[in-house]
């Protein structure tokens, strides 16, 4: 299997938290992907559940799609996940 490695853009949407804990679905669209290595699709989705398990932590797992619908992976969040800002995306923007 190649290596293949992008950045990708989202633009999201998500229902309001329900729950105790707080739960919700998230699906986002790509804005824009940058192939970095390999042969980047197109275009790229994603559908998501995301569990609250702090203030500012999570669980998540869900389904990437690729170009013709037919690639995709599951992903899931090892450990927790932690929401924050990300210093990458600074440096990404101004590209």
């Amino acid at each position: 299997m190649p290596r293949l490695l992008m950045f990708v853009e989202f633009s999201d949407r998500a229902t309001p938290p329900e729950g105790d804990p707080p739960s919700l679905t998230v699906h986002g669209e790509s804005t824009r992907v940058v192939p970095l290595e390999g042969d980047a699709p197109e275009r790229a989705a994603f559908d998501s559940s995301v569990t609250m398990t702090g203030e500012t932590s999570f669980d998540e797992r869900g389904t990437m799609t690729f170009a013709n619908d037919e690639d995709r992976i599951q992903f899931s969040t090892e450990g927790a996940g932690y929401l924050g800002p990300s210093p990458m995306m600074a440096s990404w923007r101004a590209r």
